[in-house]
């Protein structure tokens, strides 16, 4: 599956296929703004024009935590133009037809991008009338004939499976302060070991401590607390690991009241403290549930029970 950073690429790609898909011998398909759409072309045309597209994040239930993917959504606006002014219409319902044919018989399609095969659900839609009227606007005459269409394929966001290996060659090729490492999954003692190797590999000690003995009710307390144990580990060169993290960054209820100490923790400027830590931080945490966690993760290591 395409990554995020080929989506450059998938919109060319999948672009190019709709084109191909909806050209016929009765008509030149392009793949055109619509005010250009006719330049250079002689007899019946259709063009596809990509107007509009979006991104959605998901994940799937039963996939490992750490994979994310995103939903891309496109919309294309599909126009067909006679070879005359003489002929404002008929003469284009042939590849008008032909074109809707072709795309209702194609419901899935096959891209290559970036040498893999990705599929692309493609269906009719309709174009909201404010939309279109925007779409007739940027063209220099009123679209008779035209209709929607939509495309969707799923992205990766992030390589999968991370190991302790590429903990420690990314900490020796990337060495800065505050490579903040995610260990999940319920093996708390395979995630201790691991660490533990890491440390080892890069030649350094390691301070492992409860996030409870770090969060204070107060900023400014939390704040000290991880000053102390950053001059720490910087003194003897140490990697971090902070464990029982659940509580901030898993999974938590929705109900939250007095007794739960952590209701009011701002994870995005806990997260900014400990980008200042003067080495690695390992965050080992069962079911990371924040995305910014994981977004600002060098790493992700899954260690799945038994």
């Amino acid at each position: 599956m395409p990554t995020l950073t080929d989506y450059g690429r998938s919109l060319a790609a999948v672009t190019e296929a709709l084109r191909r898909l909806i050209a016929s011998p009765d008509a030149v398909a392009t793949a055109r703004p619509p005010d250009a759409a006719r330049l250079g072309v002689i007899g019946a045309s259709v063009n596809l024009f990509l107007y509009r597209d979006s991104l959605v994040s998901y994940r799937n239930g039963g996939d490992p935590v750490g994979v994310r993917y995103l939903a891309a959504d496109l919309r294309y606006l599909v126009s067909c133009h006679a070879a005359d002014d003489a002929d404002a219409d008929s003469a284009s319902l042939v590849p008008y037809g032909d074109a809707q044919a072709a795309i209702a018989a194609s419901p899935v399609l096959t891209v290559q991008v970036a040498g893999t095969s990705m599929a692309v659900q493609v269906i009719m839609s309709l174009i909201p009338p404010d939309e279109l009227a925007s779409l007739w606007l940027a063209s220099t005459a009123p679209l008779r004939l035209s209709f929607g269409v939509r495309a969707n394929f799923a992205l990766e966001t992030r390589s999968w499976p991370d190991t302790v290996g590429d903990v420690v060659a990314h900490a020796r090729t990337h060495a800065r302060a505050g490579q903040l490492v995610v260990f999940s999954g319920t093996d708390a003692a395979a995630q201790a070991e691991a660490a533990e190797a890491v440390a080892r590999e890069l030649g350094q000690p390691i301070v492992r401590i409860g996030l409870d003995r770090i969060v204070s009710d107060f900023i400014g307390e939390t704040e000290q607390n991880l000053q102390r144990l950053f001059d720490s580990a910087e003194n003897s060169g140490a990697v971090l690991l902070l464990d029982e993290a659940d509580a901030v960054f898993g999974k938590r209820s929705e109900v939250r009241d007095a007794h739960d100490r952590y209701a009011d923790v701002e994870t995005a400027h806990l997260l900014d403290v400990l980008a200042t830590a003067p080495g690695i931080v390992i965050v080992a945490v069962a079911d990371p549930s924040d995305s910014e966690l994981l977004r600002r993760a060098t790493a992700t290591v899954h260690f799945p029970s038994g």
